[in-house]
């Protein structure tokens, strides 16, 4: 084996790991994912619509509903913040990378499973929150690059 055929080698063999070294950095931390899920919580405690509105995957998942259009996914933001529901003291409880039993968090229905099966792709996280009177869970995007990481949002039923 000459050098050339050597190198050749040793650069297909390093192929795979810068790779890979490069695509981690497109993906969000656990830390990252907890910061995102608390930042949704300040932007509906601030009244931010458009902020929440450019922030979320359609369809969306809201407790156990499918919301497919942009309309239904203002009204439920605009709705909350109208209805002046604030989430006050967040704390992150738990960050769970999304499996094949995540949907029964929202619910243990086909429809929901099926939403977890078509529109949550891998990998992605389920953030759990606990404010001063209720548990929370988001369904967050783990790809940094995708502009609208918030796939689902509700009380947490298990």
């Amino acid at each position: 084996m000459n050098s050339m055929e050597t190198r050749k080698i040793g650069r297909l063999l390093c192929l795979p790991l810068i790779l890979g070294i490069f695509g981690c950095s497109t993906m969000r931390t656990e830390n990252q994912a907890a910061a995102e899920a608390l930042a949704l919580t300040g932007y509906v405690n601030q009244g931010e619509t458009d902020t929440l509105m450019g922030s979320s995957s359609r369809p969306f998942l809201f407790e156990s509903e499918i919301l497919p259009t942009e309309a239904m996914l203002n009204d439920l933001w605009q709705g909350l913040i109208d209805a002046g529901v604030r989430f006050d003291d967040p704390q992150v409880r738990e960050v769970r990378v999304v499996d094949g039993e995540s949907y029964r968090v929202f619910a243990d229905s086909w429809e929901v499973a099926t939403w977890f099966t078509n529109y949550v792709s891998d990998p992605a996280y389920l953030v759990f929150l606990d404010t001063a009177d209720q548990q929370l869970v988001i369904v967050l995007d783990k790809n940094k690059k995708n502009k609208q990481p918030y796939l689902g949002f509700g009380e947490v039923r298990e």
